[in-house]
Parts: structure tokens; sequence; C-alpha cells
């Protein structure tokens, strides 16, 4: 019998408004409702504006729905406050963000040390850091600052970082847009084996098309609703 796949976080019909100088209200997303596989690689897909990083961010505690409700690890998180969302963030989400966001003054190995260190992980930091650059295949290039890394060692490097502490999930933000199509491809490919190995469950957004196929789940958005889910 196969295992039965467990939800890691659930949206029940999140809208999120925001007020705009004209005096009507843009809805960023509208009555949205869905379930995140846990250990999984989930899609969400859209072209810009389509509410997809709002969805992400909110999903993440970075933001709050104006209604509806967000399951986080069985957890309403919707009712928690910004510090109780802080701990959550720091302990149990990863982030890996467009921009890379590195700290430029520190080299590959203290970034992700930092990570460990915001988290409080009780855990040997060294073994850890060196395991997750391992996994991103730059153990040889851990000393490097990130000026000398490419554009793809530099998400690399961001990944391995997102994934230090042992979050639950790690949200990815349009990871692949700075990045050639088959530098792209290997940094997907990373996301891929952090789920297939039980590391994390992963949510990614992109507008690119090419990735649908390599995800567990797609749930694609236009005009802050879900128009598709496969």
């Amino acid at each position: 019998m196969e295992n039965q796949v467990q939800t890691i976080i659930e949206a029940r019909k999140v809208s999120r408004c925001f007020p705009m100088a004209q005096g009507e209200d843009f809805y960023a997303l509208k009555d949205v409702s869905l379930q995140i596989p846990e250990k999984k690689l989930t899609i969400l897909r859209g072209r810009s504006g389509s509410g997809k990083t709002t969805l992400m961010n909110i999903l993440g505690a970075l933001d709050k729905p104006s209604s509806g409700q967000i399951f986080f690890d069985g957890k309403n998180i919707t009712e928690l406050d910004e510090d109780a969302c802080s701990l959550m963030r720091r302990q149990k989400v990863g982030f890996v963000f467009q921009s890379v966001a590195l700290i430029p003054m520190m080299t590959a190995y203290e970034n992700v040390e930092y990570a460990l260190r915001l988290s409080g992980y009780e855990g040997d930091w060294k073994e850890r850091v060196e395991e997750c650059l391992r996994m991103v295949g730059l153990t040889a290039r851990m000393n490097h600052m990130p000026e000398e890394l490419s554009g793809g060692e530099q998400q690399r490097v961001a990944i391995a970082r997102a994934l230090a502490h042992r979050p639950k999930v790690i949200f990815a933000d349009e990871p692949t847009a700075e990045l050639d199509s088959g530098t792209g491809l290997q940094v997907v490919k990373i996301f891929q084996k952090l789920v297939q190995e039980g590391e994390a469950t992963v949510v990614m957004t992109t507008h690119d098309v090419g990735f649908m196929e390599v995800g567990d789940k797609v749930f694609e958005l236009e005009d802050g609703e879900i128009i598709s889910e496969r």
C-alpha cells in the first residue's frame, strides 16, 4: 500500500486586498484554497501580476491575508502575532529569492552558517554547513566570496542557506528568473533532489512554462485566482 501524502500547508478561502489611492480596492488574491503536499515540489505558476508571489508570501508567513485562513503544519498561523510569525519563519521556513540576497562580505560558508545562527540551530554547525554545500555541489567553492561566484553558484549558496536549519518548507520565489535555461534547470534539479531525499517540502513560483513538468503539483494562477491544478 502506498504511503498517504500528508498536507503541510493549507489555504482556505484566502484573499489579499490592497487599498488603492483612487479609493478602489485591488484584490491580489481572491478566495484561494489549496493544499501543499509534504515532501513534494509544488509550483505556483503564472504571469507577472497573477498573484503567485503574494500567495507565497502569505503561505510563508511574510504577509497576512485580508480574509481566510492558513494552516501550517496543522497550526492556524493567521492567528499568530508578528513575534510568533517571525519565530516560525526562522525555525520552520527557508526562503530563496530571485535576487539571491547573499551577504557580500561573507564567504559562501559564512552565509550558510549565518542561517544556523539566526535559527538557533543546536547541531554541529561546521558539519551541517559542509553537508549543505555538498548537497548543492559547492564544496570546492565554500571559501569564495559571492562576487567570486557565478550567478548559478550564488543561487546554489542561497539554496544551501535556506535548507541549513532543516526547515519544514523552502519557498523559492522565481529562483531561476535571472539564470540561463541550463543553469536554471540545475537549480530545479537540486529542489527535486531535496524532496526526493526527504530534506524538505519545496514551493516554487515561476512564470516559465518549461518548469511545469518538474513539479509534483502545479497550481496555475491568473488575476489572483487558481485557474488550474494538476
